[in-house]
């Protein structure tokens, strides 16, 4: 038994790396289970968010599989943006019922939960060395990727690099 049941983490996974794995493996040395958000759900076919929610589904999915993370221990959740931080709050709660802790480094994630008095647990990236900015402008330039993308992951956006080149093209 951990110390928490379940916790949240929540990102965009455009595309799912090496870091956010990291992340979620620190996360089940605390929690049985947790919850994986995916932000901004509703958003692809961009500069910034050129994957859509299915497609960040599988990756996550393919990942926490190959790294040996069984399905009991995790979900994936899609989080579609608000007009407000009190609306998207509401929503998290309603469809993550019994979190206890949220892992995160997004001050504003971070920030709301807080406010609502819930225990946050910072994780800070690496966004110097590992950042899905980063990998993105690496598909587009043809640059090495791979090695920052975690197995299974790296599969399924293989099958998508024309979605991540094509994305925000005017």
């Amino acid at each position: 038994m951990n110390e928490y049941r379940k916790g949240i983490f929540i990102g965009r996974f455009q595309p799912f790396h090496i870091g956010h794995l990291h992340t979620i493996k620190e996360a089940l040395k605390l929690c049985d289970a947790i919850v994986i958000g995916i932000g901004s759900s509703q958003e692809h076919g961009t500069e910034k968010n050129p994957l859509d929610e299915r497609t960040r589904a599988a990756m996550i999915s393919a990942a926490l599989e190959k790294a040996g993370i069984h399905h009991e221990r995790f979900s994936i959740l899609a989080l579609p943006d608000f007009k407000s931080d009190d609306e998207w709050f509401g929503y998290v709660m309603h469809h993550s019922a019994g979190i206890e802790v949220v892992f995160s480094d997004n001050p504003w994630v971070i920030g709301i939960f807080k406010k609502e008095g819930i225990l946050t647990k910072e994780f800070f990236l690496d966004r110097e060395h590992i950042s899905a900015t980063h990998i993105r402008e690496l598909i587009r330039n043809g640059g090495d990727w791979k090695h920052l993308v975690p197995d299974g992951a790296s599969a399924i956006l293989e099958n998508n690099l024309t979605v991540v080149k094509d994305s925000g093209k005017k």
